[in-house]
C-alpha cells in the first residue's frame, strides 16, 4: 500500500489535470495521495469525488510558499478541511501576494524589451494570475525563443538571484504554521534536503513543526538517512512524495517516493475528524 504525499496539478504548477493525475495514480498501482498544489486547494473542488470513483484514497493537501528571514521555505500542510474558512482566507492573502510578485516580475522582463503580458500568460495557461508559477513563464519565455531551454530560462532570468527573479511578499513561517494549526493540520517541512543553509536549516528544525519530508523522488537512501534521523529524534511524523508535476520533471515520476499506509492513517483520521467537526458547526 503505498500513498505519494506530494504532487502537482493544473492549478498551479502541475502539467495534468486532477482527472490525468488520479489515472497516473491509479495505473502507478498507488493507494492514494495528496494533492499539494502551491498556495491553493482548488484541485478539490473535484478531487474528492474523482478518487473515489478510482477506488483511490486522498487526503487533503496544499505547499505554502514562505519566508524565513527573507529566505524562502515551502511547508506543505495536510489534513485540514477544505472548507474551513479562516484557512480558506489565509491561502487567498497566500494568493495575492503570489499575484504581485508575478506583476513586478512582468515588470522586471518589460526593462529588458522581452514582451510577456498579464494577458498572453493568463490565457497561454488558462489560469488567473495568482496561478502562475515560474515554470510558466519559463514555457513562454521557451515558445517565444528567448530562451532554449527550462534550465536556460531559469539560468538567466528565473532562478534565485537572476535578472527577473523576484521573490516577492509571502506569509512568514511562523504564520504558515499557526494557520495550518488553527485549522488542525499539519505543518511539515517540504524537500529539507534542497536547504543549504545550515542556520536556516538549524532555525526550522526549532520550530514548532508537525514533520519533515524525509523521502523525496529519487533521493535514495543515503540522502534520506539523515532526516528520517532527526524526524525520529524530534518524535515527528516522516512524509513523503514524488513533487510530481509531469513530462517537465522526468525524475520526479509519480510514486517515486512513498509512504506507507500507517502514516498516511494518521493523516486520514486527522482529516476525517477536522470534516466531521466542519459539518456539525
Amino acid at each position: 500500500m503505498r500513498y505519494d504525499l506530494h504532487c502537482h496539478t493544473v492549478h498551479s504548477d502541475g502539467e495534468k489535470t486532477v482527472s490525468e493525475l488520479l489515472d497516473i495514480a491509479k495505473n502507478a498501482n498507488l493507494a492514494g495521495l495528496s494533492i499539494t498544489d502551491h498556495d491553493t486547494i482548488s484541485a478539490y473542488d473535484e478531487a474528492f469525488e474523482l478518487a473515489k470513483e478510482r477506488s483511490l484514497e486522498i487526503i487533503s493537501g496544499t505547499e505554502i510558499s514562505c519566508l524565513h528571514n527573507q529566505k524562502p521555505v515551502h511547508i506543505l500542510a495536510y489534513s485540514f478541511c477544505t472548507k474551513d474558512e479562516k484557512f480558506n482566507l489565509f491561502i487567498k492573502e497566500c494568493q495575492r501576494m503570489r499575484y504581485e510578485r508575478n506583476i513586478e516580475m512582468l515588470k522586471l522582463f518589460a526593462e529588458r524589451k522581452i514582451s510577456i503580458t498579464f494577458e498572453e500568460l493568463e490565457e497561454r495557461f488558462n489560469k488567473k494570475m495568482h496561478a502562475i508559477g515560474r515554470p510558466h513563464f519559463a514555457k513562454l519565455l521557451i515558445e517565444k525563443e528567448v530562451a532554449s531551454s527550462f534550465y536556460d530560462a531559469f539560468n538567466r532570468y528565473l532562478a534565485d538571484g537572476k535578472k527577473c527573479f523576484v521573490i516577492g511578499r509571502r506569509p512568514s513561517v511562523e504564520e504558515a504554521i499557526d494557520a495550518v494549526h488553527l485549522a488542525n493540520g499539519f505543518a511539515v517541512i517540504a524537500h529539507p534536503h534542497i536547504i543549504h543553509d545550515s542556520s536556516l536549516e538549524k532555525e526550522l528544525l526549532e520550530m514548532n513543526f508537525d514533520g519533515l519530508e524525509g523521502y523525496y523522488a529519487k533521493m535514495g537512501p543515503n540522502r534520506e538517512q539523515k532526516w528520517v534521523a532527526i524526524s525520529k529524534n524530534k518524535n515527528w511524523m516522516i512524509t513523503g512524495g514524488s513533487d510530481f508535476h509531469g513530462e517537465s520533471k522526468p525524475i520526479n515520476q509519480l510514486g517515486s517516493s512513498w509512504v506507507s499506509q500507517e502514516t498516511f492513517n494518521q493523516l486520514k483520521v486527522r482529516q476525517d475528524e477536522n470534516e466531521q467537526l466542519r459539518a456539525h458547526q
